[in-house]
């Protein structure tokens, strides 16, 4: 965390969109999501889109939205994209190398490149 805590700094108090891929708590609708909840404190006025495979019911507060889909679905990021996008921030992602490059192509269209 200190690193992510580093390079976010200049931008913390800024209105951000963020997207984390994958909720966590595997297939339990309502497991706890600590990264969601963690990003949702650190950046006050950052709106933070979860994205997961498996549905959630998780309250987190009106700043943080929970999508189910695919991080490799082009039509789930697709919709997405066009709901949500673009992002400032992009974050974790399954970690299988294939879905990490596939959810990159789809969604670097979407992702604001200035520089932290």
């Amino acid at each position: 965390m200190p690193v992510h805590h580093a390079l976010l700094e200049d931008r913390r108090d800024r209105p951000l969109e963020m997207l984390e891929r994958g909720i966590s708590g595997y297939e339990s609708p309502d497991a706890d999501s600590e990264s969601l909840a963690m990003w949702r404190d650190d950046l006050p006025q950052a709106h933070i889109v979860g994205l997961d495979i498996a549905p959630k019911q998780l309250d987190l507060g009106p700043r943080v939205t929970m999508i189910q889909g695919s991080q490799i679905d082009p039509a789930a990021i697709a919709h997405l994209i066009a709901e949500h996008g673009p992002f400032d921030v992009l974050d974790d992602g399954s970690h299988h190398n294939a879905h990490l490059w596939q959810s990159l192509i789809l969604l670097f269209p979407a992702l604001r490149c200035s520089r932290l």
